[in-house]
């Protein structure tokens, strides 16, 4: 198995030397850790965080290009390991905090060791950058900050708790998920299937005009918003659920909903 757990960081001296001359809460420092694997078309590359960004683009040739940067005012960076490793013919990426020893689809799972440490001073977060194959699945998940994946070709699943999720389609399905935040989408190739699901905020899709969709919006405390004329054949508008074909005949499903928002469907 080929795994690498760590990063490079800046000489301690250095570190010392400009926290000597900046307090720790008017400085952000930096440490770079950098990846590459190859995989192969059709498997799956997961990446999952707690606190900071997850961005995927599309990267080139068949190796999978990872970045980390450790960011912290408090904290200590050391105590955050990036784990980055080949688990069977698929990709797992993640943070390794020092009380836990293992990740998973949904996060991290801890290993019952957990330190007497004042979690309030350890504010260290991590901002994943991924370079993606054509052909390669995605997950890609974060806790607590925005995340972003554009120019994937295939499968796509991205969420977050506390942030906004910003996704483009590619020819698999298409799904991306926040509690806390805005869900913005770009169909510009046909998925297979597409579902946005926010909580508190907008969920906003834009449409490629050669595109068409069999759309459902819905939303409690918001407005439905659309670009396309909307015809009712039957019974009375609803301002909190629409249901309807968009765009030239056929197209795959596509589900926006939100509580506290507005639901939009524009044209691109």
């Amino acid at each position: 198995m080929n795994r690498i757990v760590g990063g490079t960081c800046r000489s301690l001296a250095a570190l010392a030397l400009t926290a000597g001359l900046l307090s720790a809460q008017q400085t952000e420092q930096t440490s770079d850790f950098r990846w590459s694997e190859r995989i192969d078309a059709g498997r799956t590359v997961k990446v999952s965080n707690i606190n900071g960004t997850v961005t995927v683009r599309a990267g080139s040739g068949d190796r999978v290009e990872v970045t980390a940067v450790k960011r912290w005012r408090r904290g200590d960076p050391a105590s955050v390991k990036i784990y980055a490793a080949r688990e069977g013919a698929d990709i797992r990426i993640c943070p390794l905090y020092e009380d836990r020893d293992d990740c998973n689809d949904n996060g991290r799972r801890s290993d019952g060791r957990r330190r007497d440490r004042n979690e309030n001073d350890d504010d260290v977060q991590v901002d994943f950058t991924v370079l993606l194959p054509r052909g390669v699945h995605v997950t890609a998940a974060t806790v607590n900050g925005p995340v972003s994946v554009t120019g994937a070709t295939e499968d796509i699943n991205a969420a977050t708790v506390n942030g906004d999720v910003t996704v483009e389609s590619g020819r698999g399905r298409l799904t991306a998920t926040t509690v806390s935040g805005t869900v913005r989408a770009t169909v510009v190739t046909r998925p297979a299937e597409m579902e946005f699901t926010t909580v508190n905020g907008n969920v906003i899709a834009e449409l490629a005009s050669n595109i068409g969709v069999d759309v459902e919006m819905t939303t409690v405390n918001g407005n439905l918003r659309t670009d396309y004329d909307i015809v009712v054949r039957n019974g009375r508008w609803n301002p909190f659920n629409l249901t309807a074909h968009v765009g030239p005949a056929g197209g795959p499903r596509m589900k926006l909903t939100t509580v506290n928002g507005n639901a939009e469907l524009k044209k691109k």
